[in-house]
């Protein structure tokens, strides 16, 4: 029996805003919270997820919510934007694909659906611009995961040879491997972060559309699904890890 679908309120709008999703995702925690008695969560968000994850927990300690974070697993998470988002910004030419078909598809074909909703949404939000740099969101989250320990998980299916731009390669299809791992994301954002990299696409829909099998996407392949398992049964001594590690 299919559960009762959640009020408008509650359920995540992935053309809206980053920090309204996050307001959502907050109320939807909430709710487990009155309604099935949890208190404590992990929370695994696959690409833009890991972003809508990030804000909610910003807006549980607003709210003064007795849930508790314990955990943050990122799959495939923009940290720093996407390129194919900079691309339809303006920012990262077709050019710096350097002549690879898959990527010169995706800027000419995924990139232009960002921009067809480029005017607001998260499509926007996906951008270098938006999420990096002084007053940038990142910098804006600056000591909301000080007590959560953080797993990236990051795919570099798609490499070039000699010199690149490293906003662009390695790459999962969607998102650089730079930005997934969240390289040029200070330590006041990001205070315990540990790194895992496969040789993954980004979704199952990357892998298709690179005649691949599903299980080279980083949401089908069983390493990645054992490294979840392993965050989150780690997580309750996650922060004793290093930093950066693996990273």
């Amino acid at each position: 029996i299919c559960p009762t679908t959640p009020p408008e309120n509650m359920t995540i709008d992935t053309t809206g805003s980053i920090d309204l999703a996050g307001e959502h995702l907050a109320r939807f925690l909430n709710w487990l919270h009155t309604d099935k008695g949890i208190d404590t969560v992990d929370l695994v968000g696959h690409s833009m997820g890991g972003l809508y994850a990030r804000a909610a927990i910003r807006a549980l300690a607003e709210i003064g919510s007795p849930v508790k974070t314990r955990s943050l697993i990122a799959i495939g998470t923009p940290w720093q934007g996407s390129y194919l988002a900079d691309h339809a910004n303006g920012t990262v030419p077709l050019g710096d694909c350097l002549g690879d078909a898959m990527c010169e598809s995706q800027m000419n074909g995924y990139a232009k659906d960002i921009a067809a909703a480029f005017v607001s949404g998260s499509a926007r939000e996906l951008s270098s611009a938006y999420l990096m740099g002084l007053g940038g969101w990142n910098q804006w989250q600056a000591g909301v995961l000080a007590d959560v320990p953080v797993t990236l998980i990051a795919g570099n299916r798609f490499t070039r040879p000699g010199e690149v731009n490293p906003a662009v390669w390695p790459n999962d299809g969607i998102v650089a491997l730079r930005s997934a791992l969240a390289r040029d994301v200070d330590d006041a954002v990001l205070p315990r972060r540990r790194c895992y990299t496969f040789d993954d696409t980004h979704s199952d829909y990357v892998s298709m559309v690179a005649n691949l099998p599903p299980n080279t996407a980083l949401t089908s392949d069983p390493r990645v699904l054992d490294a979840v398992a392993a965050a989150v049964e780690g997580a309750a001594g996650g922060q004793q890890q290093p930093n950066r590690d693996g990273c």
